[in-house]
């Protein structure tokens, strides 16, 4: 039977309704309601920028935008569109529609008037940046205001790297927590509401010295920055640093009264004393100060020992016979004042400076100036006949003046006497009365480096040193790596040079 012509227009009216609501579905819901915002208005571009719509049916949302009449922008993801290429004091209106694919719109309106030529959007005017109050690891920052042509509101933010810190409508800021010893390099940035902004570079370089560890040790006077002449030429800045003297425990033992007494350490070299020989290729004869010490001075031919076993000893308050031998012991005067002057940033020299019998290296830690190896009696290299100085068993003694200074890494004294053979805390020949600690930061030298104990940070010893007993390498205190010196087990164990330029004001002995 033939298809009648009524039925077959029925069924593709059938099939094409069908198709029409796969397109349409009635339940599709709009995407919601969105808001527009125009900004950076100059005289030929825009800004827009809308809040996401979000689709009730979780469809897909793009953006068109139309200008007037025109379509200049379709199936957009993103929620901003810069309109460029306008005419100068014009009003334009349009709307940003957004669609969900399958039928579903909403639209927010806009307009707008661009500016005239003349109404241009200006950037703030210049400015300068300022650096103070460097530390090791913080700094200040001022700068002028900047001023906006156009008189809009004027915000700053300062830009080191990646790092961005607000600083508001302020013009200073502090930043703080910075790596020590280290070259920065930044910006600050002006800008007003409109899209305009202006910057200035800045660059410092933070201090090596911690001074706080100084500042907070008993015996701390004060610390200045100064500007400093260095001996090798050429200027920098300097902490000048000032301790009252003798701030720590400086009560010995130094000399044994006799014979029968067991004192600090000497540094002799004649030919009558045996305590095993030389020890890697150290200098003989630092000892124990005890009868074998005393008698082998005997031997050579130094009357040090009295009638009655006692040991003759100077304090430098009388008169010396110079026919007898003798233990040198100074009073100690806690009255003086003791002023050092240490390099914030250190400058390398050509050639290591090698450290003399006695020269000054540095300051510790707890105020005492650290000096070379302490004088050598008898022998070729003697610094005096017959007259011995006295060691604490820390390593450490009064200057004829009357200041405690160290000969030694204190830290690391009872590590040096072992590997010399002679600790022996049964009898009590140790360094009791400072901390023995192998890994301790203990001072800086005189060139601005930091001093350490004997063994890096996690405790193990360390095969890359220098000549002058240092290299670079992170610490506690400098994680990002510094050059440093290391203690070692030699008598003595400080430093035998510095690498880098020293003040001529160094340490100002008192007089």
């Amino acid at each position: 039977m033939r298809n009648s012509p009524i039925l077959l227009i029925a069924i593709l009216f059938f099939i094409l309704s069908c198709g029409e609501d796969e397109i349409n579905d009635p339940q599709n819901q709009a995407p919601g309601a969105f808001t527009v915002e125009v900004k950076d208005i100059t005289s030929n571009t825009v800004k827009l920028s809308w809040s996401a719509a979000t689709d009730p049916d979780g469809d897909n949302v793009t953006y068109d935008i139309i200008l007037g009449s025109d379509l200049v922008m379709e199936s957009l993801s993103a929620t901003t569109f810069q309109l460029e290429d306008l005419s100068a004091e014009t009003s334009y209106s349009g709307k940003v529609i957004a669609s969900d694919g399958i039928g579903g719109q909403s639209e927010t309106s806009f307009s707008f008037s661009t500016l005239s030529e003349s109404s241009q959007n200006q950037d703030p005017g210049s400015f300068t940046v300022t650096v103070s109050n460097t530390t090791h690891n913080s700094v200040s920052l001022e700068w002028t205001a900047a001023v906006d042509p156009d008189g809009d509101a004027i915000t700053y933010k300062v830009v080191i790297g990646e790092e961005e810190y607000d600083a508001m409508n302020n013009t200073s800021f502090d930043l703080s927590s910075l790596a020590s010893g280290i070259d920065i390099s930044g910006k600050v940035i002006a800008e007003d509401d409109n899209g305009g902004e202006t910057s200035t570079s800045f660059s410092f370089t933070t201090y090596v010295i911690d001074i706080s560890k100084y500042e907070s040790m008993p015996g701390f006077i004060s610390a200045t920055l100064v500007d400093c002449q260095f001996a090798e030429g050429g200027s920098g800045s300097c902490y000048q640093i000032v301790f009252n003297s003798n701030p720590v425990d400086d009560d010995g033992p130094f000399c044994p009264e006799t014979i029968n007494d067991i004192g600090g350490f000497g540094n002799y070299n004649g030919d009558g004393l045996d305590n095993g020989g030389p020890t890697n290729g150290d200098p003989v004869g630092f000892s124990i100060m005890n009868a074998a010490l005393f008698e082998a001075m005997e031997n050579d031919g130094y009357d040090i020992i009295g009638n009655n076993g006692n040991i003759r000893i100077s304090d430098f308050t009388g008169t010396d016979n110079p026919s007898f031998g003798y233990c040198l012991e100074p009073v100690p005067d806690d009255n003086l004042v003791l002023t050092f002057e240490i390099p914030v940033i250190p400058e390398s020299l050509s050639a290591p400076d090698d450290i003399e019998t006695v020269e000054y290296i540095g300051l510790a830690l707890d105020g005492i100036p650290i000096n070379g190896t302490p004088p050598l009696v008898a022998g070729s290299e003697a610094q005096g006949e017959g007259k011995i100085p006295s060691l604490d068993r820390c390593g450490g003694h009064h200057d004829p003046a009357g200041y405690y200074h160290w000969h030694f890494i204190a830290a690391h004294m009872d590590a040096t006497l072992e590997a010399q053979g002679l600790l022996d805390k049964d009898n009590g020949i140790a360094c009791t009365k400072k901390e023995q600690d192998v890994t301790a930061m203990v001072g800086y030298a005189r060139d601005g480096y930091p001093i350490y104990s004997g063994q890096d940070e996690e405790g193990v010893e360390i095969n890359d040193l220098d000549g002058c007993n240092g290299h670079t390498a992170p610490t506690t205190e400098y994680p990002d790596g510094i050059y440093h010196y290391h203690a070692s087990t030699s008598i003595t164990n400080v430093p035998p040079c510095i690498q880098g330029k020293q003040s001529v004001d160094a340490f100002a002995k008192p007089q």
